[in-house]
């Protein structure tokens, strides 16, 4: 696993290996718009820098553009399940374009983490070792692309057949529209491989930190190897507080996001609104979102339980016998692991765990439940039946 050296730093090819996996990821941000700060570097703009941000704006205002372009539905719907699809196009739309402003000094977050690491004197020793985590990378950023160019090209099909032909923005919306499926598609999924190759870097070091204290309890405890595991594990820890600085507000956004979207197109299903046209649109929210809560939850709960393994062998190491010194270093450690939740929070609000599923789950099976109990269609049946009745 990934190993910690004091006074060292990783090799050359070690180093190149972690920032060209970053720098690939960077690069596929970088076509989805996220290209505010792209290649930025003391206070200074270059060429590419001023590109980036042009291509940055030209999507923003595509977003915009599209949202507006919602406007004349709400005018035109004539029904429930109109302004139900008007209504969750424009969420999606706002929601993207919140992602979009939050995102935009993301490279330069990336930038300040690879600093860290550096400055932390990781080596990369691992059994998963960082050129097979490269190629990773590789594999799942060709997929995106590939992604990307299948939703711009579903994107406008579906517009096209939906819009009138004889209209004169008939062109500009598929334009749009196309634009808007593959940027976003990009937008998401990137974004989400960044906090992957993040999470599961720090969740490997966790695991080292337990096998070396594995490896420490199996002989006689020393003081020494007790507080560099208790330094290391601390480093590891301010990492992920380094981390969560920067993604914990898309994590806030992805969360309150992809449950109010589940719900909405819960709502439009449970009241049958959803016609066969519409049921593309509807799953490909609807993917969006469970994949947003799916991804997240996954790699808050990996790296929650990965950072307080060590609790179980320390609770072990408290019962025998060994020096003062040793047993308030082990006592110290463990109260300090069972009094704080490290991972990846929301906001500062809550810390991803088990406990996180449970709410959520609940959360839409409650949802569900009251909207079963207590349609609005069938209250304005009811009502109706009640009025005619009285008029007879």
């Amino acid at each position: 696993m990934l190993q910690l050296f004091q006074n060292t730093v990783g090799t050359s090819s070690d180093v190149d290996d972690g920032q060209e996996t970053l720098a690939r990821v960077q690069r596929l941000i970088v076509l989805s718009g996220l290209s505010w700060d792209y290649k930025k570097s003391g206070g200074k703009c270059n060429i590419s820098s001023v590109a980036a941000c042009i291509y940055s704006s030209a999507i923003c205002m595509v977003y915009i553009l599209l949202l507006i372009q919602t406007i004349p539905y709400y005018v035109t719907a004539d029904s429930f399940t109109d302004t139900c699809v008007a209504i969750l196009g424009s969420t999606v739309i706002v929601l993207s374009l919140i992602y979009w402003a939050l995102s935009t000094n993301i490279h330069s977050k990336i930038r300040a983490f690879s600093q860290c690491l550096h400055e932390a004197r990781l080596r990369f020793k691992s059994p998963v070792p960082n050129p097979l985590l490269k190629k990773r990378v590789v594999k799942a950023c060709l997929c995106l692309r590939f992604l990307a160019a299948f939703s711009f090209a579903a994107s406008g099909i579906n517009v096209a057949i939906l819009t009138d032909a004889h209209s004169e923005y008939y062109w500009p919306v598929i334009v749009l529209s196309a634009v808007y499926g593959g940027c976003n598609i990009l937008l998401y999924h990137s974004i989400l491989l960044l906090f992957l190759s993040i999470s599961l870097l720090l969740t490997y070091e966790y695991d080292v930190c337990t096998q070396r204290l594995v490896q420490a309890s199996e002989g006689s405890v020393k003081e020494e190897e007790i507080e560099d595991i208790r330094d290391h594990h601390a480093l590891l820890t301010d990492l992920v507080d380094h981390v969560c600085s920067f993604i914990s507000i898309h994590v806030t956004v992805a969360y309150l996001s992809s449950v109010l979207i589940l719900c909405f197109c819960l709502y439009i299903i449970i009241n049958g609104a959803l016609l066969f046209q519409n049921i593309g649109a509807a799953a490909y929210v609807v993917y969006y979102s469970t994949l947003n809560l799916i991804t997240l939850t996954y790699l808050g709960i990996r790296l929650h339980e990965a950072a307080h393994r060590p609790l179980n062998i320390l609770h072990d190491l408290a019962g025998r016998k060994m020096s003062e010194r040793v047993i308030g270093l082990v006592t110290l450690f463990a109260n300090k692991l069972s009094q704080r939740q490290i991972g990846i929070s929301a906001s500062g609000l809550v810390t991803i765990t088990k406990d996180t599923v449970l709410t959520v789950i609940g959360t839409l099976l409650t949802y569900v439940f009251f909207v079963i109990q207590f349609k609005p269609e069938a209250g304005l049946r009811q009502n109706a039946d009640s009025t005619a009745g009285c008029l007879h």
